[in-house]
């Protein structure tokens, strides 16, 4: 079968019904185009090179139609924008080999797979379907992604980044737009501005700044931090931000928070759960940890001493800094308990079972008190009606 090598230094090494150079004759524009081989290829543009491949009839083969374009093997493969004159602009395309594929503007590079495009800049491995649509976009590979404008699909399957250098690492019906990256996971949507989600599922980032994980996580304003860890039975098992800069966790199971190496202990009726003992319980009571066997140097109190130093104690009403001035507490502050009851850690802060502790002390010492005073009344009382008896009896004998 005849091969065609038209322009100055065109090349058809071999195959059939290949095609090298410009038939039009256009000075300089098909000039050492190369065919290696293979059959109904073409190789139009200046330098352009088709390696081999080809189809079983016209137009079903390779195409290297831009100055320096590439088609290296396989079927139906466009490099560069075929019959378009504007050579240049659609120089330096390169496709390495597959089915159908298009590297379709200037420096696009698609390698291989099947049915995938790549624009101005741009780049696709391989997989199938895969649409690198605007400059200097990238898609490894996968099926049925789409990245445009500086973004970034690594690959996986119907994901997409969009603009302002998004990325979507893989997974499945992921979308990162607005630079928001998605690690992975399935019906992800990054579309805050720098959202992050690194993976999980149906979570959602759509506050400026803001991130989420897990489960049916909901980051919907900006600098918010979502963490889910449920794994629902119904979409509408969701956990959802309410205002900005804000910090939400559900854990179906608790939260576990330790300093040491071990495994957590399971207790879904403890909300917040430590290794020191203390937890949150479900009832949203707080539980501080009070084991007798974490405790030592037990010593008795002298009740009768704290009552005095409670007396010193200055105990005013105040409000935080950070409130509003409407806003009242009642209390010692740190630097007075501390320093006149020597109970407590240090002088900024004041632990609640402390206070509770120097509370009930007091409460059995007043008991105690209270107790003798009772005594001591019963025996007034016991002298006062023997004072009367005997009165009585002086005057009943007068």
């Amino acid at each position: 079968m005849q091969n065609t090598a038209f322009s100055i230094g065109t090349t058809v090494g071999g195959g059939s019904e290949n095609f090298a150079g410009e038939e039009s004759g256009a000075p300089d524009e098909g000039d050492y185009a190369t065919v290696g081989g293979g059959q109904y290829n073409t190789a139009r543009g200046r330098y352009a090179t088709v390696g081999g491949g080809g189809g079983a009839g016209p137009g079903e083969g390779n195409k290297a139609s831009g100055y320096y374009c590439v088609v290296g093997g396989g079927r139906f493969n466009i490099s560069g924008m075929y019959n378009n004159p504007s050579w240049e602009d659609y120089a330096y395309a390169f496709i390495g080999g597959g089915y159908n594929n298009h590297a379709q503007e200037r420096s696009a590079v698609v390698c291989g797979g099947e049915m995938n495009s790549a624009m101005q800049y741009c780049f696709v491995g391989g997989g199938q379907q895969n649409q690198a649509t605007n400059d200097y976009a990238t898609i490894g590979g996968g099926y049925d992604n789409e990245a445009s404008n500086n973004c970034v699909v690594g690959g996986g399957s119907n994901n997409s980044a969009l603009d302002g250098g998004s990325t979507v690492g893989g997974g499945m019906n992921n979308q990162a737009d607005h630079g928001g990256t998605v690690g992975g996971g399935t019906s992800n949507v990054a579309s805050g501005q720098l959202s992050t989600i690194p993976g999980g599922r149906e979570n959602e980032a759509t506050g400026d700044g803001s991130f989420a994980a897990g489960t049916q996580a909901r980051a919907r304003h900006e600098g918010s931090f979502v963490l889910a860890a449920s794994w629902p039975s119904s979409g509408d098992d969701t956990i959802s931000t309410g205002g900005n800069e804000q910090f939400v966790i559900r854990a179906d199971g608790g939260i576990y928070l330790t300093n040491t190496s071990e495994q957590a202990p399971y207790n879904p009726s403890r909300l917040i759960n430590t290794s020191t003992g203390a937890y949150l319980g479900s009832d949203g009571m707080w539980h501080d940890s009070s084991d007798r066997n974490l405790k030592e140097n037990f010593e008795p109190v002298d009740g009768e001493e704290l009552l005095e130093k409670i007396a010193a104690l200055p105990v005013t009403s105040w409000n935080y800094k950070v409130e509003s001035n409407d806003v009242k507490h009642i209390g010692p502050v740190a630097q007075d308990f501390y320093g006149i009851l020597g109970i407590g850690s240090d002088e900024k802060t004041i632990a609640a079972l402390d206070e509770a502790g120097v509370s009930l002390a007091a409460i059995q010492q007043l008991y105690l008190k209270s107790r003798q005073q009772g005594n001591e009344i019963d025996d007034l009382k016991d002298e006062i009606r023997e004072l009367k008896e005997l009165v009585k009896a002086l005057a009943d004998k007068e």
